[in-house]
């Protein structure tokens, strides 16, 4: 062991001179370790790509949960919001906290997957109470989804948080497909209300191969990769084959934070996960609803998630924890077979006449400020929105997607079968249909107001079938 030479220290305590000594002592470790200034904000970037961020360098992060936004953030997914501000029900909060979690073997002994109906009771899959879309009738398009260039996919979060577990709300984390390919893959994404943040992140290759980590909450306006980590789009290749085989393996997220004190945990966070079955989980695919099979895996945080069973997509279906999430939404995939292009009403659902008439209603728009549409119609004297509708308001919530300050009124009208004050109830009900069907698309709360007028103004005479026809209508008018 080195001897320290004795140095006086003149009118200084004993305390002040072992100060001094330890400075001494460690200055030329630390000096070691010393970034120029000129390194202290700016990450690398690789050639035409995207800044490579260190994790452990970044502070905040939005999430599908979300990072706080300049000091704080959002998650897409969030926890549950309580009276009393307190942290969501699934992660409980303990004065000390749980002893740090101990991994296990890397390769523990294979633990057989049980199938659907043999699985054992635990966490159900979470249901955000979508709208009745179509339901797809064919084979099973598990394996036939692809990460694709051009794709959309809405994730609808619930009871979002930041990485400081400050709950934010319930909103829609929208990523937009740019490629998936040999370079990994990279996506656009936004946050919908009360999150209200955007930005842009890549997946390298290596991460898509062997990484153990995936990140859930992302910072505003980020331009990046994160290194070690993959995304609740697609987690790695490594955990789905170690889940697929029934093992148990590493596995961590970004947050939220669970700062150690006295070698303990403050908050129970993931450090591993294990297969626990098979589940059939419905999704949204280009307006049908379609069941694909999923991987149900728990981690020993208490959360569980569903993986889509695909090797080639293995994406994050649905969570409960540290936010929750489900009922996702995929547009522009390419795979519906074309017998489920339509919908059981035959016409109703076509796709190319759904489109015709969102053009139509976005040209108006765009020219006027107000827009009609006669193709928006309801089941006889129900607010339950036909096939044909609800693809109209596919093509439409994508163009309110893409201008975020657009605002509009929602204006439902009938014809005069029915007394005034039926339809007055009936004409809101249907523009409140239409509102909340935009909003399962991921268009923010806000934007839309809904108004019923029921027969109060008529464009055209109420004694014909043709003139009832044309009285019973949506109209979008843009909120200045």
């Amino acid at each position: 062991m080195p001897t320290l030479k004795s140095k006086q220290y003149p009118s200084m305590s004993s305390a002040s001179m072992l100060v001094c000594l330890a400075l001494q002592l460690f200055q030329p470790a630390l000096a070691q370790y010393s970034l120029p200034q000129d390194q202290m904000s700016i990450p690398p970037v690789q050639d035409g790509g995207l800044p490579i961020t260190n994790p452990s360098q970044s502070q905040n992060g939005f999430a599908p949960g979300t990072v706080p936004q300049s000091q704080n953030g959002a998650a897409p997914y969030a926890v549950p919001q309580s009276q009393n501000g307190a942290a969501p029900a699934a992660v409980p909060q303990t004065p000390n906290g749980p002893p740090p979690m101990t991994l296990p073997p890397l390769d523990p002994a294979p633990v057989p997957i049980p199938d659907a109906d043999s699985q054992p009771q635990g966490a159900q899959i979470p249901n955000n109470g979508a709208p009745n879309v179509p339901l797809y009738v064919g084979p099973d398009l598990t394996e036939r989804l692809t990460l694709r260039k051009g794709m959309q996919i809405v994730f609808p979060i619930k009871n979002g948080l930041d990485t400081r577990w400050q709950l934010i709300g319930n909103y829609n984390f929208i990523a937009d497909i740019e490629y998936n390919d040999q370079r990994g893959y990279r996506f656009d994404w936004r946050m919908t209300s009360p999150a209200n943040v955007q930005g842009l992140r890549a997946v390298e290759p290596e991460d898509i191969k062997d990484a153990y980590k995936v990140s859930l909450f992302y910072p505003a306006n980020e331009s990046q990769s994160l290194i070690g980590f993959t995304s609740i789009v697609r987690v790695s290749d490594f955990l789905y084959h170690k889940l697929k085989s029934g093992q148990v393996a590493q596995f961590a997220t970004d947050g939220p934070d669970s700062p150690v004190v006295m070698k303990r945990e403050t908050r129970s966070v993931a450090h591993e996960i294990r297969a626990e079955g098979i589940d059939k989980v419905t999704v949204e695919i280009d307006g049908v609803h379609v069941p694909v099979r999923a991987i149900k895996a728990r981690t020993d945080a208490g959360w569980t998630y569903w993986i889509l069973d695909n090797p080639r997509f293995p994406i994050m279906l649905a969570g409960t924890g540290p936010f929750q999430w489900a009922d996702l939404k995929f547009n522009n995939t390419g795979i519906l077979p074309k017998a489920n292009k339509k919908s059981p009403g035959g016409a109703g659902g076509d796709l190319n006449k759904a489109k015709r008439e969102a053009d139509n209603v976005i040209k108006q728009l765009k020219s006027k400020g107000q827009a009609t549409s006669y193709l928006i119609l309801f089941d006889f004297d129900s607010d339950k929105l036909r096939p044909l509708s609800q693809q109209i308001l596919n093509e439409l919530s994508k163009y309110l997607l893409e201008n975020p300050t657009l605002r509009l009124t929602v204006e439902g009208h009938t014809c005069t079968i029915g007394g005034k004050d039926y339809n007055l109830k009936l004409s809101t009900r249907r523009a409140n249909s239409v509102k909340d069907y935009l909003e399962h698309c991921g268009v923010a709360e806000h934007k839309l107001k809904p108004i019923g007028y029921g027969f109060s103004k008529p464009i055209a005479t109420n004694k014909t079938n043709a003139g009832r026809a044309k009285n019973r209508r949506v109209v979008f008018t843009e909120i200045k």
